[in-house]
This record gives structure tokens, sequence and C-alpha cells, in this order.
């Protein structure tokens, strides 16, 4: 047996480029939209007001863009930034003295979100 019996002739996989950045915009939006739904829930809102309504409507158009980010990376980084910018519109109107605050907490997640999934699908892409 010769010295080169053991030893692998195969190059050792990398991961691609854009990888890590698409798997972290996926994480991100998926456990953001899961906190604000538990604190949404837990919260108690007993409230009818349309506000109330508006704001579980939005959430659940969150969680169809996650989910379409998960089935497709460059789609889904158009869906989280719309629903990013629809989250943050919807704060910034009802908000009221912390309207601004309201808008980047809610909204900026799914916008950092989107801008990791655009980047990360266009370098994979490039590879």
């Amino acid at each position: 047996m010769s010295e080169d019996a053991g030893r692998e002739t195969v190059a050792p996989r990398r991961t691609p480029r854009g990888l890590p950045s698409v798997v972290a915009a996926r994480v991100t939006a998926t456990a953001v939209t899961v906190l604000f739904i538990v604190i949404g829930l837990s919260t108690g809102l007993d409230e009818h007001a349309a506000e109330v309504i508006a704001l579980f409507v939005l959430f659940g158009v969150a969680v169809v863009c996650v989910l379409v980010a998960w089935w497709s990376a460059g789609l889904g980084a158009l869906a989280l930034a719309l629903a990013g910018i629809a989250l943050a519109v919807f704060f910034a109107i009802v908000g009221g003295d912390d309207r601004v605050l309201l808008a980047l907490i809610f909204g900026g997640p799914y916008l950092l979100s989107a801008l990791l999934l655009w980047f990360g699908a266009s370098r994979l892409a490039r590879a």
C-alpha cells in the first residue's frame, strides 16, 4: 500500500460567499417575527380597535414574507423590505410621541434582514 492511499485528493468544500448572509437574514427575520407575535399575544390585547386588528394583519403579512424569504432569497428580500416599510409606516402613524423609535424597532429588523438577504443572494448569484 502506498503512502498516498490514506490522503484525500478532493479539495475541501468551501462555504459559498453569500450563504452566511442569507442564513443570518432568514434566522433574524424568523426570530424577530416569533418574538413580536409572542409579545403581542402575551400582552393580552383585548381591545378590538382598528389598530390592533391592523397590527395583527401586518404581522400575518410578516409571517408570509418570512416564509417567502426561506423559499426564495431574491423574492424574500423584496418581501421583507415591504413588510419592514409597512410596519414602520404603521407605527409612525399610530405611535404617538415615540413614533420614530417604534418605527425603528418594528420595521428595522425586517429592513436589515432584507438588506442582508439581498446582499447574500447577489453574492450567491455571482459565485
